[in-house]
């Protein structure tokens, strides 16, 4: 799915790929309940080559790089 262009409100960083990591579980003793979370919605969006203009964006969504893979997140 690609999205129509428009400006951005904000500056868009580039997250460069992560290495892969091999995840071992391991669990300790419990710890006391922290503190509710706040509620966030984070909407995707997708397209080829990096994120100039994306229509309904807002800050802290996603977007990714249908060329390349990689991943885009306002700020």
């Amino acid at each position: 799915m690609t999205t129509p262009d428009i400006e951005l409100p904000g500056t868009v960083h580039v997250r460069p790929p992560l290495p892969r990591t091999h995840i071992v579980p391991m669990e300790g003793p419990v710890g006391p309940p922290g503190p509710p979370g706040e509620d966030v919605v984070v909407d995707w969006f997708t397209g080829h080559g990096p994120p100039g203009l994306v229509v309904g964006a807002g800050i802290g969504d996603m977007y990714v790089d249908l060329d390349t893979g990689e991943l885009y997140q306002l700020h």
